[in-house]
């Protein structure tokens, strides 16, 4: 029992967010909530059922919680969790003997750089990495020892997934670091950094996704003011006008030549008509950024009748054309290429590890993800995608019901403001932000009002949403709006009655599992039964007496009958000459008191 508290207890957001998912959808076409029950006398048979609503709330009353119990795991009796969990330990707890709550696992994870060791030996980002890993938690801070050293005089060179990561502010070419793995997805917070490449990134994060560690937190400071060509900054240093201004005497800011720049593939063309692997490499040449992307003065065609790109020059064409009389524009073959995985299928039949390296290997692209006939999902075909892949089906297709194709999910996504809503009505920067938590495009552009339902609608709302009513309208029969279920509540206590008469501790928590208002406060009051009223009450319920009062002439108020009562020993005496432990028992199945005390002769 203590055990089975102590996570109870323990794991207050677990519970909250099991509130939302307390109603399975066959459940709760049947008006029915799902509560963690646990039996009297016997604590540790705890298990998850679902009743009818006006029962869910006596088992609250009597010590249940809603929501399905939480799957201990392992030590010598644990669970297995399911595939998309880990199972969460108490920070500081490695023991593989050592029992938790299998948890989630969160996508995508904040920005934020606080240091944890996990129980790995790996040092995260923060905990909601090492969770996302499925790892624990053994220390705050980074792990002893840290990665591999590099950087400096003898340091190791980093694995192709890795970048040398400096302590903030040191961005000599001979500072020391420890090799980071590149994270895969960012949010689009805004929180900006200045990086070692005298680049400005929204968030830490993108600077370490492009391979740069941070000079200092905010925008990157501004040197002195120049003249491109003026010779007036110091040495080490060069003018740097504003992107896009490259008049041969632009005024900018003095600007300090990085030493040392991150394998990053964020084309931009420079001031000088060159095409550079990022900005870093262009201001490490003393050059000015003309545009985003590859440089494209002459826009020389090729391919077909057009004739052929010169040297370190291929033609790209558009993805998908493979004909050799295909037309494209020649472009210069890139450098260098992030090291990320986002598989791609080039016209030679090759699979690639990134759009970028097809490019260097002078290859159109064929499609994204591997080589190979992709496989149908959803619709009729009931094929699952793995983890790593999502089900692509057409912009504004969202049921499963529709015919997609099993599709990789992006690890990396560029910052561009190109909005879309996804399917639930989730809006993200941009397409693949969507994708890469497996999400399809509902539409284009912000997402739109929530859609009509029940009523003469017809529509029956998303898995993640419930139909909400105007406050005090109950039926079916009345539109609402579809609104996502909150997943979190605040523990404030301001009551309300949920339509079926289920009283909640305010509005949050009824909506967390798809139930609309029916008043504010406490619920109404007890309906009046037996005596003249020729009331019977539920099967869930009873016709509650005044102790010694046992005739059906006699008027009493329907009750709801205990699922559990303690094990106290305080002996009454029902109606009929029953004895039981104590009222609670009497009352469970349905019996009112005679006497207190035990049954007489």
């Amino acid at each position: 029992m203590k055990r089975l508290l102590s996570v109870l207890c323990s794991c207050c957001l677990c519970w909250l967010v099991a509130v939302a998912i307390a109603v399975t959808p066959a459940d709760a076409a049947q008006d029915r909530v799902c509560v963690c029950h646990i039996p009297p006398g016997n604590p540790d048979n705890a298990h998850t059922i679902c009743v009818g609503a006006p029962a869910a709330r006596a088992h609250i009353r009597h010590g249940d919680t809603m929501g399905p119990c939480p799957v201990i795991c392992g030590g010598e009796a644990g669970d297995t969790c399911a595939s998309d969990q880990f199972c969460k330990k108490a920070d500081g707890v490695c023991d593989e003997g050592a029992e938790g709550v299998c948890t989630d696992l969160p996508t995508p994870c904040p920005t934020n750089i606080a240091p944890v060791c996990g129980c790995d030996g790996v040092t995260y980002n923060n905990a909601c990495e090492a969770h996302a890993a499925g790892v624990n938690v053994a220390a705050i801070g980074e792990c002893a020892g840290g990665g591999t050293a590099c950087g400096g005089a003898g340091g190791a060179t980093c694995a192709d997934d890795e970048f040398c990561k400096l302590e903030t502010g040191a961005c000599s070419a001979d500072a020391e670091g420890v090799c980071t793995v590149i994270p895969g997805i960012c949010h689009a917070d805004f929180n900006p950094v200045c990086g070692c490449d005298g680049v400005t990134y929204s968030n830490e994060c993108f600077a370490a996704a492009a391979g740069a560690s941070v000079a200092a937190s905010g925008v990157c400071a501004q040197g002195a003011a120049c003249v491109v060509g003026g010779g007036t900054c110091a040495a080490g240093e060069f003018c740097r006008p504003a992107v896009g201004d490259c008049a041969a005497s632009a005024a900018g800011h003095c600007t300090t030549i990085p030493g040392v720049c991150p394998l990053s593939n964020i084309p931009v063309c420079g001031c000088d008509g060159q095409t550079y692997a990022n900005p870093c490499s262009a201001f490490s040449a003393g050059v000015g950024i003309a545009a985003q992307g590859e440089c494209a003065p002459d826009q020389q065609a090729c391919g077909g009748a057009a004739g052929t790109c010169g040297e370190n020059e291929f033609c790209k064409r558009p993805q998908g054309e493979c004909a050799a009389d295909a037309e494209g524009v020649c472009q210069s073959i890139p450098v260098v290429c992030q090291a990320s995985v986002a598989p791609v299928c080039g016209c030679d039949g090759v699979t690639y590890s990134n759009a970028c390296v097809a490019d260097g290997a002078g290859v159109t692209v064929d499609h994204e993800g591997e080589c190979g006939e992709p496989e149908a999902c959803d619709g009729a075909t009931g094929v699952t995608c793995p983890e790593t892949q999502f089900c692509k089906h057409p912009d504004g297709a969202c049921g499963a019901d529709v015919q997609g194709v099993c599709t990789d999910r992006p690890l990396t996504c560029e910052p561009i403001d190109s909005k879309v809503c996804a399917c639930g009505g989730i809006g993200f920067p941009n397409a693949c932000y969507a994708n890469a938590v497996g999400l399809n495009v509902a539409n284009t552009g912000v997402c739109t009002p929530s859609t009509a339902c029940d009523g003469a609608t017809g529509v029956t709302c998303t898995g993640g949403q419930f139909c909400k009513h105007a406050d005090g309208a109950c039926g079916a029969d009345v539109e609402g709006v579809c609104t996502d279920r909150p997943l979190t509540c605040e523990p404030i206590d301001s009551p309300v009655c949920a339509c079926g008469g289920i009283g909640f501790p305010n509005t949050c928590y009824a909506n967390a599992v798809g139930l609309n208002l029916e008043n504010t406060g406490t619920c109404g009051a007890p309906v009046a039964c037996d005596g003249a009223t020729g009331v019977s009450c539920s099967a869930t319920q009873f016709c509650k007496h005044p102790d010694g009062a046992c005739g059906t002439e006699v008027q009493g108020v329907c009750t709801d009958r205990p699922l559990t009562c303690e094990p106290i020993d305080d002996k009454v005496c029902a109606c009929g000459g029953i004895g039981f432990p104590n009222a609670c028992y009497a009352n469970a199945v349905g019996f009112n008191i005679a006497n207190t005390g035990a049954c007489t002769p």
